[in-house]
């Protein structure tokens, strides 16, 4: 099995990390009707490489999805390890599910995909969750692929370093569709 587990947290909690060829049709299912309810995008998206639940008790509560590639900050070429689609159900909010999964995605990110940075796009009002979690906000601008050319984008863009690197100067350039 290709996956990433971690199952030595507290409160009956599990974070896994699978890629898409391993999630039963019932969990895609599931997946799908939940991240249709959670997101809307006019957004060509990238397919996710891999999805990252958290379970608590037996039943998920936080998902997110991730992409890696290479993109180009400036005149540098840096891995990225795209993170898109956090969510945690409503009723499970406050409880810290998206903070545990996030730092154990970026553990991920870091060390078995030898990514440089995490990186995310998210509204204005999500900044400070993020920056609490060690994230930082990336100045400057980023563009993307959409069907129509490259775009910039116009949400807020968030990096956190994976390999202890610190975030190059000039404009970010994802190389392909975002996340």
């Amino acid at each position: 099995m290709n996956h990433f587990l971690v199952d030595v947290l507290p409160w009956e909690q599990q974070v896994w990390i699978v890629p898409p060829e391993q999630l039963s049709l019932s969990q895609y299912v599931r997946y799908r009707w939940w991240k249709a309810r959670t997101f809307r995008s006019s957004l060509k998206l990238s397919r996710p490489q891999w999805y990252g639940f958290l379970s608590h008790e037996g039943r998920w509560v936080s998902m997110l999805e991730i992409v890696h590639r290479p993109a180009k900050v400036g005149v540098e070429d840096v891995r990225l390890g795209l993170v898109g689609a956090v969510t945690t159900l409503p009723q499970a909010r406050g409880k810290g599910y998206a903070s545990v999964l996030l730092r154990e995605s970026i553990g991920f990110i870091g060390d078995r995909l030898k990514c440089d940075f995490a990186w995310l796009m998210c509204a204005e009002d999500l900044v400070p969750f993020y920056e609490r979690l060690g994230w930082q906000r990336v100045q400057g601008p980023f563009y993307f692929q959409q069907p129509g050319g490259r775009v910039q984008g116009e949400l807020a863009a968030m990096a956190f370093a994976c390999q202890g690197r610190s975030w190059p100067e000039g404009e970010l350039d994802l190389c392909g569709l975002p996340l």
